[in-house]
């Protein structure tokens, strides 16, 4: 649905003096004014794929910290894993999304950055875990309330909670 500016944008190119313009150049004119108002509302940015960067989206004021990037399967879109301070699991979301394009850098320090991905349980990025006897999962990431887990047949990812991870799963030693 056009909102009004953008009626009001293409009306007023319209109303241009277009004598000797072929269509192709009216039509050119009028996606380089859209694409240009566009610019003003929205920065361009690269993808978030380091893990430690904190951001912000204009709807909140929590700090969000890449926890995790890769693909989940092979092939698939780059994804992140992002949690904040106040966060469970956090949430899953694609590089490429639209939200990367409207996102705000946040201004986090260091040492809160180090304590929200600092994990406090003693597992280690690479360890094997088993659940209920039959599913093998690795560990792809840690953060100080959660671990992101891949199912090592499958290999779709998990999230679970440290104190999950300490009650229902067990560390396989020499895997």
């Amino acid at each position: 649905m056009a909102t009004q500016a953008e009626i009001a944008l293409v009306s007023e190119l319209l109303e241009r003096d277009w004598e000797g313009h072929s269509s192709d150049q009216v039509a050119r004119e009028i996606i380089d004014a859209m694409r240009a108002k566009e610019r003003k509302l929205f920065k361009k940015i690269q993808p978030l794929p380091e893990r430690g960067t904190a951001f912000k989206t204009p709807w909140s004021s929590v700090t969000y910290i890449v926890a995790w990037s890769g693909v989940e399967l092979e092939g698939d879109h780059s994804m992140m894993w992002c949690v904040s301070s106040d966060s469970h699991l956090g949430w899953f979301g694609y590089t490429n999304s639209p939200l990367m394009k409207i996102y705000k850098d946040a201004a986090a320090s260091q040492s809160t950055i180090d304590k929200i991905l600092a994990p406090t349980v003693d597992l280690r990025v690479g360890d094997s875990l088993l659940f209920r006897q039959d599913a093998v999962f690795s560990i792809e990431a840690m953060v100080n309330k959660a671990a992101l887990l891949r199912h090592e047949k499958t290999g779709l990812l998990y999230t679970e909670s440290t104190t999950d991870l300490l009650r229902f799963y067990k560390k396989r030693v020499g895997k």
